[in-house]
């Protein structure tokens, strides 16, 4: 914090009244065991999360996000699906002796799943022909799609680079979440001393839109890193283009800062 400026303090997190959030992660990639999924290969007993079939999909990444309230009295009936509060809970009492009517949520925890997906276009082709079949973001199918609409070695190539920029760099809905926890809900803004102040129905669609705009601004952040090059500070990490790579050397070559491409 710069000297001068006085930043308020978090009342949302004092004695512990905070929201909490779990989060499972499934993404359809066959040749990787993620941390809190698993691969189909692996034996029931090893595997951290298992999605039921309804909550299976070929075509998409699945998020499901727990949601409790541990001691969070809410200030109004909550009709929002996730945020679910109808439970009367006592009468609090403010600092002027004034009563204050208060509502827990319905259940200890509420789930919500999203699914993720990824689909590359060529604007030069037919509109009928223009997307790549909608699929998980590493989804390894995209190695039979992506060609199929981008026919041209070069084309291929750029879309191939950018992917693997977009692949390894994006946060996508799930790394956000699972990486800034309650941090993420914009419910918070509304929650002090553990008391939260009024909540539309439509909530967890507001929740839902403030973890995309994340993702999109990592999308761009992306992108810029990869044009602007990496910082010196990691020069001892970098690792030169093959010669025969001519998307990786195109790239090389039109960075801010330029380094010794071969």
């Amino acid at each position: 914090m710069a000297p001068g400026i006085w930043e308020p303090v978090d009342q949302s997190t004092i004695l512990g009244m905070d929201f909490k959030l779990l989060l499972l992660y499934w993404l359809t990639i066959r040749s990787m065991v993620m941390a809190f999924a698993g691969q189909e290969n692996m034996p029931k007993n090893e595997r951290l999360w298992w999605p039921i079939p309804e909550l299976q999909r070929d075509n998409a990444d699945v998020t499901v996000v727990f949601l409790s309230a541990p001691g969070i009295r809410f200030s109004e009936p909550v009709d929002d699906p996730w945020y679910s509060a109808h439970k009367n809970a006592s009468t609090l009492y403010d600092q002027n002796n004034k009563t204050r009517p208060s509502w827990v949520q319905d259940s200890p925890v509420s789930a919500m799943a999203c699914t993720t997906q990824t689909q590359y276009c060529n604007p030069n082709l037919p509109i009928d022909e223009q997307c790549e079949e909608l699929r998980g973001t590493d989804n390894p199918i995209k190695e039979t799609t992506m060609p199929k609409i981008f026919t041209k070695k070069s084309q291929l190539e750029l879309v191939t680079r950018t992917d693997f920029i977009l692949t390894l760099d994006t946060a996508p809905i799930g790394y956000i979440v699972g990486g800034i926890g309650a941090a993420g809900l914009r419910a918070r803004f509304g929650l002090s001393y553990g008391y939260q102040g009024p909540l539309p129905s439509n909530q967890w669609q507001l929740e839902s839109e403030y973890w995309v705009q994340g993702e999109l601004a990592s999308i761009q952040d992306a992108l810029v890193r990869a044009a602007n090059g990496p910082p010196k500070e990691m020069d001892m990490f970098l690792v030169q283009p093959e010669k025969n790579d001519t998307a990786a050397l195109n790239l090389c070559k039109n960075q801010v800062r330029i380094l010794a491409c071969p």
